[in-house]
């Protein structure tokens, strides 16, 4: 038992410094005290029996909710004021091995990360218009998407966006596929953000179609290659 707490104890420092690094309260701090909640219990359940302890109800919910005040409880009732102080004792110097064990590994991963070099993650972004209407609209950037084999997806999205009176984007859908539904979702994501001149009519601006096609085949892309054209009326 003594042992298991250990190796809980040490992939939990390590879990902690890899997934919430610099973070005092996390969900890993729930999931380590409930396992080694039921680790005690289940110790504590063989450890009675082989005495011939009578657990009692109260005592059972205690050794689930107050482990450690518990156990304390437990040892000097089942071991008497002697035995129970040095199980106590033992008990003590075990935490503080749990404690030491938790460093241990949470250094471990430190050292891990940083001999061994993140590996990079490839973006796409795609531009936006570089012009005073798309002035404050920033460039879409996501991780490139990838097939199964871990190789880039690359292709050519054909946007058709619906634009109002105002130059907004109203309503938008894919023309002509890529066929990556991942790249379709960042050319949608991307389009959807941008403004235009609206089409005019009889000197009034018209809601219209603008046909934008979307060439992911280069991490070197540029708003130029990007010309938004309204659809004839």
């Amino acid at each position: 038992m003594v042992l298991a707490i250990g190796f809980v104890s040490l992939l939990y420092g390590g879990a902690h410094q890899f997934w919430y690094p610099e973070q005092d309260w996390t969900p890993m701090d729930l999931l380590y005290a409930l396992m080694v909640s039921l680790l005690l219990f289940v110790w504590y359940r063989v450890d009675s029996s082989e005495r011939n302890f009578r657990r009692t109800y109260g005592l059972n919910v205690a050794m689930v909710a107050f482990s450690f005040m518990a156990l304390i409880y437990y040892l000097f009732r089942s071991r008497g004021g002697r035995s129970g102080a040095r199980a106590t004792f033992v008990v003590v110097l075990g935490w503080l091995g749990c404690v030491a064990l938790m460093g241990i590994g949470g250094t471990a991963v430190s050292v891990v990360q940083l001999v061994v070099p993140a590996r990079s993650v490839t973006m796409l972004t795609i531009p936006s218009p570089r012009d005073e209407l798309n002035a404050d609209v920033p460039d879409l950037s996501v991780p490139w998407p990838k097939k199964t084999d871990g190789e880039l997806c690359f292709g050519k999205t054909t946007v058709m966006a619906l634009v109002d009176t105002s130059g907004n984007v109203k309503e938008i859908k894919v023309e002509s596929s890529s066929g990556y539904g991942a790249l379709d979702e960042a050319a949608l994501g991307a389009v959807r953000r941008w403004h235009f001149t609206p089409v005019q009519r009889h000197g009034a601006p018209v809601e219209s179609y603008f046909r934008v096609p979307i060439n992911m085949v280069s991490s070197s892309m540029t708003a130029s290659r990007f010309r938004a054209a309204p659809l004839p009326q």
